[in-house]
């Protein structure tokens, strides 16, 4: 009975585990995975423990930066230690191993290593398993990260024009202001064309991979949400005061952000 429950938990772990690394690294729609949630909001809630305690925006801003990176390696390892621990179970049931004998194993084949193969026949199948799982996990993790940091350079892009417009903090009213004063407000239909676009772009890269939101920009003062609501702000002065330039682009851009920032809510 023990064997049974045993060999069932280890299935059970590799399954989950194995779940989660596709919901989080191949699904391209934002599927929760218990396991990544799990890791993600301790790794966040320990960076915003020690972020509250500084007194500085700057200084918080330095706390929190490397907190999504560490989320990305923490996943890696996490994975790989549960299917360590999957695959030692199997193995101590399949193989009638002790634990450290099945741990070690697992670990030798799991990392590809080979140094602990015990020889059995009736081993090798969990072995030449284990051995494809850990560098599928690792490739799947770095063809995952090129795709993340272009979607994160497209978001910063526009973030970054921002700061000559609406300086930083970013504010609204200062994109117009800036644009009367230089008589170029006839640029500004093409300018709420570009953040539609824009925020169209992140509603869909930072639904499909959450850990985006947490990739913090390159200056303390400088944040691809306030760069947005700054843009909406000037859209919906413009609608206001200025009825005489065209409307129509400052309100579906309006409209684009409001449904972007409702996205990445829920």
């Amino acid at each position: 009975m023990a064997q049974v429950l045993l060999l069932t938990a280890g299935v059970l772990i590799c399954l989950a585990t194995a779940d989660s690394v596709i919901r989080t690294l191949v699904v391209p729609r934002g599927a929760t995975s218990r396991i990544a949630s799990g890791i993600s909001a301790a790794v966040f809630g320990a960076f915003r423990f020690v972020a509250r305690r500084t007194s500085t925006n700057e200084a918080r801003d330095r706390v929190l930066a490397p907190a999504a990176p560490l989320v990305i390696v923490v996943w890696l390892f996490s994975w790989l230690v549960l299917f360590m621990i999957g695959f030692t179970l199997i193995l101590m049931v399949t193989g009638q191993l002790m634990f450290g004998d099945a741990w070690h194993e697992a670990g030798s084949s799991l990392l590809t290593l080979g140094f602990a193969w015990s020889g059995r026949v009736q081993l090798s199948t969990v072995d030449f398993v284990a051995a494809a799982t850990g560098p599928v996990i690792i490739g799947l993790l770095i063809g995952f990260l090129p795709a993340l940091y272009t979607s994160y350079n497209r978001r910063e892009r526009m973030v970054t024009v921002m700061h000559a417009r609406a300086s930083e903090p970013n504010w609204g009213p200062e994109v117009l202001a800036r644009q009367a004063l230089l008589g170029s407000l006839d640029e500004l239909p093409g300018f709420w064309h570009e953040w539609e676009h824009w925020a169209a772009d992140v509603s869909e890269s930072h639904s499909s991979y959450p850990i985006l939101i947490g990739l913090r920009s390159t200056k303390a003062r400088r944040n691809w949400a306030v760069a947005l609501l700054a843009a909406m702000d000037a859209a919906a002065l413009q609608l206001a005061v200025a009825p005489q330039l065209p409307p129509g682009s400052a309100r579906m851009m309006l409209r684009q952000g409001m449904a972007c920032f409702a996205d990445l809510a829920a």
